[in-house]
């Protein structure tokens, strides 16, 4: 007979990622001959947020939110991996729309199929790193498939749900060589219950907590989870590329080419309007990640986790400081979001500002908080010249 001894969940995860222990033991035999045979469901490796050689990319535009993992450390977590979130509701990493309790991120990486040879990034080939074609803040991803030279270009457009996702294939062999690039929508089955393949509109579709559709700009095949682009006898030293779309909420209409285009250069405006930080080196890298991962936490109308992944909460000190980054980075349309939905959600008839996304009282009250947002309205008043906050507000 089997007894269930214990169930310990770790953190806020669902049953599935609980360890749980089972003893046997057979009917008739005496106590001290028992034989104990510990089953175990542990989380994957994904599920951790930090560890040796793990770092993330973030991405997003108030309407959607993701970030690229990279491992350099096979027990920190998968190589290449991509999570979307919506940045109005906020999640711990193993709830977020990609990851899988078994897999974790290993099925959001793109395969790409040389010679029926299928090929998918590994640590000794992969290089992550930062590029602002345009000014666009985009991810770039770099590896190899048999023969050929793998380019993923990840971005997310102003002003829709949409992370788009470019991979260029060359082939750098001597030969002509068939190429099928894909892929694959598997997410989390906490969150989705239904999934379909729409081959007449080609695209995937996941639907549950929301709706999350994923489909190529160009002819490609959909079928079960898979979207395949392909093309036969790819030359020496030519070049194919496909575009994937991943696109959260309700919609009946696929973006084309031309409006794909026109996004691209309404993100570009948006991006060359903010200020640009002339410096070499990793001063200018960790200013033009600061305004990018800035622009990537907050959702449209003002909402922000103070801490991705862990915290879950809200601090008018953190946000706060937040607009300040805002207003310095060129980011002002933003940084006036923030402070006025600060000042109609967390702050109290009192004058009590929030904290741990609660009033606590008193006795827990982080007092410095009200200087940090009164800094915050004259920093965003000082730059802008803008005092309809003050008009409204006091």
């Amino acid at each position: 007979m089997s007894s269930y001894q214990r169930k310990d969940y770790q953190s806020l995860l669902d049953g599935s990622l609980a360890l749980t222990t089972f003893s046997e033991q057979a009917e008739g035999e005496p106590q001290e001959e028992t034989r104990t045979r510990v089953l175990t469901q542990r989380p994957h490796r994904d599920h951790q947020t930090a560890g040796p050689g793990l770092e993330y990319f973030f991405l997003g535009n108030g309407l959607i939110q993701a970030a690229v993992q990279h491992s350099t450390v096979p027990t920190s977590g998968t190589t290449y991996g991509l999570l979307l979130m919506d940045p109005e509701h906020f999640a711990r990493k193993s709830s977020s729309f990609l990851y899988h309790p078994e897999s974790g991120l290993e099925r959001t990486m793109v395969t790409v199929i040389v010679k029926d040879r299928v090929c998918y990034p590994t640590s000794s080939s992969l290089e992550l790193h930062w590029e602002y074609p345009a000014s666009v803040p985009t991810v770039v991803a770099t590896w190899r498939a048999g023969r050929c030279r793998v380019r993923e270009e990840l971005w997310c457009p102003v002003g829709v749900p949409v992370l788009v996702r470019r991979v260029r294939v060359t082939n750098t062999g001597a030969l002509p060589v068939d190429v099928q690039v894909q892929a694959m929508l598997y997410p989390n089955p906490m969150l989705f219950d239904e999934q379909s393949a729409l081959e007449e509109r080609r695209m995937l579709e996941a639907h549950g907590y929301l709706k999350l559709q994923l489909y190529a700009l160009e002819d490609a095949r959909v079928h079960d989870r898979w979207v395949t682009s392909s093309v036969e006898q790819l030359g020496k030293g030519v070049e194919f590329s496909t575009t994937f779309v991943y696109r959260l909420g309700d919609s009946q209409r696929r973006l084309s080419k031309r409006q794909a285009d026109a996004l691209r250069k309404k993100s570009s405006q948006y991006w060359k309007s903010t200020f640009e930080f002339r410096a070499k080196g990793m001063l200018d890298h960790l200013f033009q990640t600061a305004k990018n991962g800035l622009y990537a936490a907050i959702s449209s109308t003002g909402k922000m986790d103070s801490s991705i992944w862990q915290y879950n909460l809200e601090w008018v000190r953190d946000q706060s400081m937040v607009v300040v980054g805002l207003v310095l980075s060129g980011q002002e349309k933003l940084a006036k979001t923030l402070l006025d939905r600060m000042m109609d959600k967390m702050v109290n008839d009192e004058g009590v500002t929030l904290e741990s996304g609660r009033w606590r009282g008193y006795d827990f009250y982080e007092l410095d908080q009200n200087g940090e947002l009164l800094y915050a309205h004259w920093m965003y008043w000082r730059w802008t010249d803008d005092d309809s906050l003050i008009e409204k507000h006091w």
